[in-house]
């Protein structure tokens, strides 16, 4: 099966403002769920991240999405290492 994306934004994370691990709804989880009890706005999907040799300084490898229940992800068109090139079907 190989490497899966296994970091999507949190605060305990280091890579606080690194690309794709912004802080907000879209990359990280905490921001998802006080936008979801906040806002009553549930995320549609979250973008997680595997990074090379699973360090942050080592840069990414490639992003995925996290789809919402019971979508899952589906390759599109593009680059498939970027999670822009997946919907969630």
């Amino acid at each position: 099966m190989g490497d899966g994306a296994n970091a999507f934004g949190a605060t305990f994370q280091e890579s606080m403002g690194m690309p794709p691990l912004a802080h907000d709804a879209k990359n990280d989880v905490l921001e998802a769920l006080i936008r979801w009890v906040e806002d009553d706005v549930a995320p549609e999907r979250i973008t997680a991240v595997h990074y090379e040799n699973n360090n942050v300084t080592d840069g990414i490898s490639f992003t995925r999405p996290i789809c919402k229940y019971p979508a899952s992800p589906r390759y599109t068109s593009g680059n498939p290492n970027d999670a822009g090139s997946f919907s969630c079907v």
